[in-house]
This record gives structure tokens, sequence and C-alpha cells, in this order.
């Protein structure tokens, strides 16, 4: 079968004869021969229109396949089973050939969508509409394209300034943003959810015991709880001046792509270790119930070699699972570790944490700088860090409904001279074990136990 352009293009030919056939029945009676013309194009029509309709309900079936393909990290082409290389370099393809510039300025220009835009376009609608999602913007960006692609208001004179030159250097100066480390760790993301996701959980074991020759069994009965998700709504947006656009000398879309990125990733990392639960917020790890909380001292105290024992040993008292494990903290706090002998009067050089294999207590050592270094208690301690270990990690869970919603407005901000973008999204996260992971966030890391 013909694909759906091909057969609108022929439905489009047979319909001009047909109103050739009109006209010409106008004016006389049709002989034989156009009569019998006029009823093969009728039944030409009728058979055109209905592949049109399988061809139409074949490419929107495409399109959610692709979306769903691309979401879970698949190829989102027809053809063989290639490779994760293939896969990649597909989606790292299209992302080039993708321009947030254009798209905005067929936004501005009430154009419609083409080429690679109208493609992203499309495999987010079509991700959105499988997801339930009711998209409001005039953009859309797929939640797992959004790698592969949030920045404050630039002007010209303040911001801008700094990015209008008389000979470009080749080059941006980035904000030194910390690193992202939810993917290192071995989080489990969830991408395409629809509606609220639950799960159950087991809450206890059941047991078994010594009875008599002739005596009942004592019942034992297995009892449940659940976790559950559900999307919260973040988002932002960044307007910027049309003479900002017009005098930038660098790449102002891939600058946009590249900060959207950013700012994304930064959003999961801040929310997994500090979500606080409030105002909308997910609830990360320092904030939620039930995981192991180590308490260094009334103010605040020192890691010593025995209290980051013992962060692991109140996972294996949990019966946690082993899996992706590992410790996480600031660079005060690697610091700290890296000065603190494993006791008072230790050899020289013998630290807690290892510079050279970059382990601690022989387990995997992430940096976030996300991880707070300002926590206050109850006692008075201040500027004191946080440190979390988890004996698996996959068992915290993040979700995400759709990608970013974003909206082109250059209309409101006229009067200013600029544009603004507006960003929407969803994402909640949960725990399957909370006793699966051991805090700390007493921590004075600005006086490390060094003697």
């Amino acid at each position: 079968m013909k694909n759906l352009k091909e057969l609108k293009e022929s439905r489009a030919e047979i319909q001009t004869k047909v109103e050739a056939l009109i006209a010409v029945g106008e004016k006389s009676e049709l002989t034989a021969e156009q009569k019998t013309d006029w009823k093969n194009f009728q039944s030409q029509i009728e058979a055109i229109d209905a592949d049109i309709v399988i061809a139409e309900q074949m490419e929107a079936e495409a399109k959610k396949i692709a979306a769903r393909k691309i979401a879970s990290g698949a190829s989102a082409l027809p053809g063989p089973t290639q490779d994760g290389d293939s896969e990649y370099k597909e989606l790292l393809s299209l992302s080039k050939k993708f321009s947030i510039g254009r798209a905005l300025k067929m936004v501005s220009s009430r154009k419609e969508f083409n080429g690679a835009e109208e493609e992203v376009f499309q495999i987010a609608k079509a991700e959105a509409k499988e997801q339930d999602i009711s998209l409001s913007g005039n953009m859309h960006i797929p939640h797992s394209f959004i790698k592969m692609g949030r920045r404050s208001a630039l002007t010209v004179g303040t911001e801008g300034a700094d990015v209008v030159f008389t000979e470009y250097g080749g080059k941006i100066i980035p904000y030194l943003n910390p690193m992202p480390v939810a993917d290192q760790l071995g989080v489990t993301f969830l991408n395409g959810l629809n509606g609220n996701v639950q799960w159950p959980r087991s809450t206890n074991r059941l047991t078994l015991g010594f009875e008599t020759e002739t005596s009942d069994v004592d019942e034992t009965t297995p009892t449940f709880d659940n976790i559950s998700i559900s999307p919260k709504r973040f988002g932002g947006y960044v307007d910027y001046t049309l003479q900002m656009q017009k005098q930038s000398v660098f790449n102002v879309d891939e600058y946009i792509k590249r900060q959207l990125t950013i700012a994304h990733e930064y959003l999961i990392d801040d929310q997994l270790f500090n979500g606080s639960g409030s105002a909308n917020q997910t609830t990360g790890i320092l904030a939620f119930s039930g995981v192991n909380n180590l308490s260094l001292g009334t103010s605040g105290g020192d890691m010593t070699y025995a209290a980051a024992l013992s962060m692991i040993r109140d996972t294996e008292i949990a019966n946690a699972r082993d899996g992706k494990r590992g410790f996480v903290t600031n660079a005060r706090g690697k610091f700290a570790l890296a000065v603190t002998p494993k006791q008072v009067s230790g050899v020289e050089g013998n630290f807690i944490f290892n510079v050279k294999d970059k382990s601690l207590l022989a387990e995997p050592f992430y940096l976030s700088n996300v991880i707070p270094s300002n926590l206050t208690d109850t006692s008075g301690g201040t500027n004191l860090s946080a440190m979390i270990f988890s004996s698996n990690w996959a068992g915290w869970i993040v979700g995400f409904w759709g990608g970013l919603d974003l909206t082109f407005d250059p209309f409101t901000q006229k009067l200013g001279g600029k544009n603004r973008i507006v960003v929407n999204g969803f994402m909640d996260q949960d725990c399957e074990q909370p006793a699966e992971f051991s805090i700390s966030k007493d921590w004075n890391t600005t006086t490390p136990a060094l003697t």
C-alpha cells in the first residue's frame, strides 16, 4: 500500500478529473465513456479513502510506538533490532536536527511545525496522549529527548552585555553547576507514567512454631501496605530580549537546549536529596520517614570510622537487599573524611576515605554538592553536612509523567521587547524500603577530627 502522502496525492489527481467531468456535465450530457469514467473515478476515490483511513491509523500508531521506544531508550525507527550504539546515534541525530530557535520562530509566525521540529512535537504529543496528559503549551519536548538536547532573563544592558563582543572568543564560560549524580547512583527512573501509580508492600514475615502432637498450630497472617507516586508539577519561565537574540554571537538554540538539560538534571538531584514533601514538592531522602538516622552529637559532631561503618551496619540489621550500593556526600564531607584518621593514634595516611581508589569503607563513593552543607539542628549546631548510604539505590523510585511542556510567548512581554518561555513538567518519588537507606544530617565538616 502507498504511504499517506502518496495516497493523498493520488486522490487529488482523481478529484481533478472528477471536477473536469462535472464541468463537462454542466454544459452537456456525458457520453457513455464519460459515465463509465465517472463510476471508475468514484470507485477509485472510495478505495483510496479507505486506504487513507488505514494509513492514518498506522501513522498514528507508529508515532505512539516511536514515543514509547524513545521513552524506554529503544530505537524509534522501524527495521531490525539494533544495538545500543545505533539507537543512541539515531536519537542523537534527531537531537542535532531539532532547533528550539526554529520551533520558536514557527510558533511566533503562526506556522505549522515541519522537519525535525514536527517529528519531536508529534512524539511528545503521542507520549502525552498515551499517558492521558493534557498539554497546554504550543511546543513540547519528550522526556527522553531532554538529555539529548531554564535560564534567567538575559538583557543586552546587563547580563547580555557579557555575550555581545567585538571579537568572540569561541565559547561561553559556563556557570559552575553541581554535577548530576542520580543516574550514577542507580536510582530507578520510570518514564511515561499514566495516572497515579501504587505498589503493594509486604510489612511482615510469616512465622512457624512448634506444637504438640495434637495441638492446633497458630495462625500466621501476611500484612501489607503500599507506596505510591502521583504527578507533582514543576516549572519556571525565562525572559530574553529581542536585542539579545539578534546580537548574540553564540548559538542561542544550543545554549537554551543545554540550559534546559542542566536545570532538569539539577531539579531531579535536588528533589532526590532535599525534597521537603511540602508546598507540592516531592519527599527526598533527607526528609523521608523510616530511613536509618545517625546522630553525631547534640550540636553536630565528627564522622568517625566507627560512625561511618554504623551506617552500613544499620541497613544490614534491617536485612536490606544487596543491590547498587554506595555513599554520597558533598565536597566538604569528602575533605573531612580524607583527613580524618581511622583511629586517634592511627598511622599517618590511614584515613577513612581512600583518595586513590575513590572508595569509602570498600563501598562506592559519589560526590554531589547538591547534598547540603548548611544544615542546622535543634541544639544550635550550624553549617552541618549530610551523608547518605544505601545498600540498594534501585529501591528509590523517581517517576515522570511526560516530558517538558513548553509555551513560547512572544506577545505579553512585547512592550518590553522580550520573549518568554514557560516550562512545565510532572514528577514524584517514593521509596520501596526506607530501612535500606542510612543518613546523617548533623556532621560538622568544618572541623574534622584531625587528631
